[in-house]
């Protein structure tokens, strides 16, 4: 087996050299922007059919077996960490990473393991992720269907969820095809926080310009006054839904490529709202593109399976108006006793002529007409007692009848 006769620091130096010269121009590696005290190199590829990297053991434990890739700030290799006997993965790393991933416990996040320091340079080590990134999984297998891609979008939002809800937020910066991961138990993974930060509020910008082309948002390349925040992440995410659902890089006039290829207006419609320029026109939050996508994937199914047309109907409504609808008050049907209602007109009878012979008897000095209330007294007075007295008996008789069809309903 063949091996570099040069000191371990010198060899691990050499598997994760760092450069990006090479790969300018690939749409899928991250261009830095500007210079600044910022960890942003690039790790050459290495040859696996010329240089072997087994046996070759860092920090005493973790023995390098495969070169799985290079991510956007350095090599990640597969090792097998001697100690428990797992395999991991391990990648050169900065502190400002390490120090993220080491306080963030998500299952849409890579989990964190480990990490070291060897010739002042800083190692991480992390779960190892079956399974393929999903540009990999499209240029094999072409586009996905649109649930499914749009299923992955609500775990990457269940995600920056997440992570936006730490304090300070934290922003991924980095949403791309190539940085999530789809291990066998079919969870959409976040890898790679190599340009993640912290929210700095009252910041104009970010210290440092990062992104990937084709899919950053454009306040990480400070062509909008503004630092990025929770609607970076979102606009990356519009972008990376749309190589999902049509296996087509991103263009730099997104809107009309967007009209021009997806067919389906709700899908365009939450795909154009990701990735306005202007932040403040996109989803403000992932809670609110989530809503939106939930919505959207509710409808297909409804359409799909044949649902009643009245929910149908119901699911033009926005979700948040979604409630468990109380069924119509259905009113009980009574069977009304002619006794009760006969009643009932004589005792609005009574009350009439009481009313008018009692006034009638009040003008007693027609000549005059003097109004003298002391004399319609007796008759509104009687004719009050006498129709409510037929009132109550209305009443008792329709209580009677009532009782009388529960008892015949009972039998």
């Amino acid at each position: 087996m063949y091996r570099f006769p040069v000191p371990i620091n010198q060899r691990v130096k050499k598997f994760l050299s760092l450069t990006f010269l090479r790969d300018y121009g690939r749409s899928d590696v991250l261009i830095p922007c500007a210079f600044s005290t910022h960890f942003f190199t690039h790790s050459r590829t290495i040859d696996m059919e010329k240089k072997s990297t087994a046996e070759q053991i860092l920090n005493g434990r973790y023995q390098l077996q495969a070169h799985l890739g290079s991510g956007g700030m350095s090599a990640v290799f597969a090792a097998m960490d001697l100690k428990t006997g797992e395999r991991v993965a391990v990648k050169r790393s900065s502190g400002q990473e390490v120090s993220l991933l080491s306080r963030l416990d998500h299952p849409g996040i890579v989990r964190y393991l480990d990490s070291f320091q060897l010739d002042g340079d800083v190692y991480l080590v992390e779960e190892y992720l079956g399974g393929e990134n999903l540009s990999q999984l499209v240029k094999k297998n072409g586009p996905f269907a649109a649930e499914a891609a749009l299923q992955i979008g609500l775990q990457i939002c269940d995600t920056l969820k997440y992570l936006h809800g730490q304090n300070p937020p934290v922003i991924y910066r980095d949403i791309k095809p190539a940085n999530i991961m789809m291990p066998e138990r079919q969870r959409a993974v976040l890898v790679d926080f190599g340009i993640a930060r912290e929210f700095t509020r009252r910041a104009d910008s970010d210290t440092a310009e990062f992104g990937t082309p084709r899919y950053a948002a454009p306040e990480q390349f400070g062509s909008v006054i503004s630092q990025s925040d929770v609607r970076s992440d979102i606009y990356a995410l519009g972008k990376t839904l749309y190589f999902l659902l049509t296996g087509v890089l991103p263009e730099k006039e997104f809107h009309r490529q967007v009209s021009e290829t997806i067919a389906d207006k709700d899908a365009a419609k939450i795909l154009l709202k990701c990735t306005w320029e202007d932040p403040e026109k996109r989803y403000q939050s992932a809670e609110a593109l989530a809503y939106d996508i939930e919505l959207w994937i509710r409808r297909r199914y409804s359409e799909s399976d044949g649902i009643r047309a009245a929910e149908q109907e119901a699911e033009k409504r926005p979700l948040k108006a979604f409630k468990t609808e109380k069924r119509p008050f259905e009113k009980r049907r009574v069977s009304r006793n002619p006794v009760a209602v006969l009643l009932n007109i004589l005792a609005i009878l009574i009350y009439a002529f009481g009313f008018i012979l009692g006034v009638s008897k009040a003008y007693a000095d027609f000549a005059t007409q003097i109004f003298h209330p002391v004399y319609a007294l007796p008759y509104w007075g009687g004719a009050f007692a006498a129709g409510t007295l037929v009132l109550g008996i209305a009443q008792i008789i329709k209580l009677l009848h009532e009782i009388l069809l529960m008892m015949k309903r009972r039998t």
